[in-house]
């Protein structure tokens, strides 16, 4: 069965030219585009099947124990003692604001155990009066004024030359 386009010569173009090297585009950027939702027959978002969500039959199974290490910052006393033996400076600067309070790994879960307390004794948010100047300062250093930068550099050059006559 016949029908269709007439067969064209191997190594000739359309018009019967000898072919040339041709450099072909995507389909999808000579057409315009699919705004990207179906490209090669995947689809974005939600399709697809494998949704969100455990597989069938662990819903019920939730690692109680996990949980409870999360929420008394188990974790973080892990860390802690990790941190410790590794790196003693690192440690201390990182917890300073515990170790100031004597929370260490040891206590973590009785701490916050303690905190846990307190907020269900009164839930009611309490609002601290603040200290200090909250205002947050600039790091930024404010621009000199053309004198100001003359003067600074003279100074630079003065302080360098006093090294070098030193």
């Amino acid at each position: 069965g016949g029908g269709g386009a007439p067969r064209r010569r191997e190594g000739h173009d359309r018009l019967g030219a000898p072919a040339q090297v041709h450099l072909r585009w995507p389909r999808w950027r000579v057409h315009g585009g699919d705004g990207g939702g179906r490209r090669g027959g995947r689809q974005r978002g939600g399709g697809g099947g494998g949704g969100g969500g455990p597989p069938a039959g662990e819903k019920d199974t939730i690692d109680s124990e996990l949980l409870r290490k999360y929420i008394f910052a188990g974790h973080v006393g892990e860390y802690m003692e990790v941190m410790e033996e590794d790196d003693e400076e690192g440690y201390k600067e990182m917890f300073a604001k515990y170790l100031e309070a004597d929370v260490t790994s040891e206590n973590m879960e009785e701490t916050w155990q303690g905190v846990y307390d307190k907020i269900r004794e009164s839930p009611a948010q309490v609002l601290t009066k603040k200290t200090k100047d909250q205002k947050r300062k600039s790091k930024k250093a404010t621009k000199l004024s053309a004198p100001q930068r003359r003067d600074r550099v003279a100074q630079k050059i003065a302080s360098h030359l006093a090294k070098l006559d030193a």
